[in-house]
Order: structure tokens, then sequence, then C-alpha cells
């Protein structure tokens, strides 16, 4: 897969609040520092006291109202996959461009 992948979990059956988890070990980019400070503001922006950890590889926020847990993910989505949020892996762009050129070469040749 190339896609970050968040879920939503709730904290129990009951419970008034969900975990938001953003899991970008599925994507060979990482969080840029500003994607993990977007990703920071929003958990603040809808919990409070914000409870959160955040990494390039990763985030978990915690204590999310359920009624905001669909907007909050979506938007979470949103920063791992926006340009300037996120580091592509370069050793991995690198390789298939020179996949790439070689077979377009051979193509041509």
């Amino acid at each position: 897969m190339k896609i970050a992948v968040v879920r939503i979990t709730r904290r129990s059956p009951h419970s008034p609040f969900s975990s938001i988890i953003l899991d970008m070990y599925t994507t060979p980019n990482t969080l840029s520092a500003e994607g993990q400070e977007a990703a920071a503001r929003l958990c603040e922006q809808v919990s409070s006291p914000p409870e959160r950890s955040v990494s390039p590889f990763g985030a978990e926020f915690r204590r999310i109202p359920n009624a905001l847990a669909g907007k909050v993910a979506e938007d979470v989505f949103h920063i791992a996959s926006s340009i300037g949020f996120y580091m592509p892996d370069l050793s991995l762009l690198d390789s298939e461009r020179r996949r790439y050129g070689q077979k377009r070469s051979a193509a041509v040749a």
C-alpha cells in the first residue's frame, strides 16, 4: 500500500470519546515537521486537554469526542497525504526514476 491508514477506535462501548490513530508505516513517506505541527494543532482544537503522541511515522490522538471523530480522521488523512506535510522517501524515488529511465531508454534503442 502507498497510502496512510487512519483508524478510529472507541475507548469503550459506552465512552463519549474515541482515539484516532494515523499509521504511516503503510507508505514510504513520513510526516514532516510541518505535518507533525499541523496534526498537533488539530488535536488541540478538538480535545481539551489535548492528549496526543506525534512522530514522523504516525500519530495517536486520544479523548476525541465521538461526534467529531469522523471529521478529525478525515482531516488527519488530509494532513498525512498533502504535499508539504509529508516527506517522500527519496531513495525510493531515485530507484524508481532509474528503473523507469532504464526501461524507457531500452525501448527507444
